[in-house]
């Protein structure tokens, strides 16, 4: 009776996370192109100067970042089509342009392996210019950055988003080391200071890809730690299923193991069977939502579309 009840529990708050999530990355594809286009204008002049990497030295110590990532990232937000919402967002086209666009890659392994080059900033420029390009499908991945990064672009370029990424991210470290200090204690707050000195983690907003990760690693940490989280299987639940549909395969594992190492040191004076098999409970759970949310993406576009993306994203796993 118990495992009925915590199933349902499970099924409900996957469909009721997954509705909220759909509905606002179909809400961000209703937003037109054009009203992206001068920000992206701006940004690409940036993007050429970046160049594909960007490196930083910092005591003899070189740090690299793809910026080719993010010039993919601003290319599939300006390729979603408005008259078409739910379909753009489900099949993420990138280098796409409404009625000049007449060839897609679709997201198959072998038709992938044809694509002559992958989307780089040049190509972000014809797009915005409007010539005529092959577009590629990313449908695998939910790509549910687009449901902030497209609003974004409404109001910033892409210096100025990475600006506003600064601010966020540095309050957010604040919060969290200030709650880290007050609940679990001041040696774990040194060595999470020193963790993210070490990692570099003030830099990580020098790239758009980077950053959706730790943002998401942070905000479920500042979550956790405010300890008004009635049911934290459920919470890690929605953990897993937040990082299939935002992460682009960046750092998922740290996302799920971050929050875990904190709840462990939140109840380290619980007796320590009791709390590794809770923990392991709760990764399974985190797991399973990350999972499912994943496979939910590519049931839906086999459903309404008849594309075999199950199969196919099976079979790319193994080239």
């Amino acid at each position: 009776m118990k495992i009925g009840k915590s199933a349902f529990q499970c099924i409900v708050v996957f469909a009721f996370v997954l509705c909220i999530c759909m509905s606002c990355l179909y809400l961000s594809c209703l937003i037109p192109s054009n009203m992206l286009k001068n920000n992206i204008e701006e940004s690409i002049e940036e993007l050429e100067n970046l160049g594909s990497k960007k490196t930083i030295t910092i005591m003899n110590r070189k740090i690299m970042f793809d910026i080719y990532a993010d010039a993919m990232m601003l290319n599939t937000a300006y390729s979603i089509d408005s008259n078409h919402p739910f379909y753009s967002m489900l099949f993420a086209r990138s280098n796409y342009v409404d009625g000049i666009t007449d060839h897609t890659y679709q997201d198959k392994a072998y038709e992938l392996n044809k694509v002559p080059v992958f989307p780089d900033v040049e190509d972000l420029g014809r797009v915005v210019r409007g010539e005529k390009l092959y577009a590629i499908e990313y449908a695998r991945y939910w790509h549910g950055y687009l449901m902030i990064l497209r609003p974004l672009l409404v109001l910033f370029n892409y210096m100025e988003i990475k600006t506003v990424n600064y601010i966020i991210h540095f309050i957010l470290i604040a919060i969290l080391l200030y709650q880290i200090k007050k609940k679990i204690g001041l040696k774990y707050w040194i060595a999470v200071v020193f963790g993210l000195i070490a990692v570099e983690g003030y830099l990580v907003c020098s790239c758009l890809e980077e950053t959706i990760g730790i943002s998401l690693i942070l905000v479920e940490s500042i979550i956790l730690l405010s300890k008004k989280i009635k049911n934290y299987g459920m919470y890690f639940l929605v953990i897993g299923m937040l990082t299939a549909f935002f992460d682009l395969l960046t750092i998922p594992v740290a996302t799920f193991f971050v929050p875990l190492v904190l709840y462990i040191l939140m109840n380290q004076k619980q007796d320590n069977r009791l709390l590794w098999k809770t923990c392991i409970k709760y990764f399974i759970l985190c797991l399973l939502g990350y999972v499912a949310m994943w496979a939910m993406k590519w049931i839906l576009v086999d459903l309404i579309y008849k594309r075999e993306l199950v199969k196919n994203a099976i079979r790319s796993s193994r080239i």
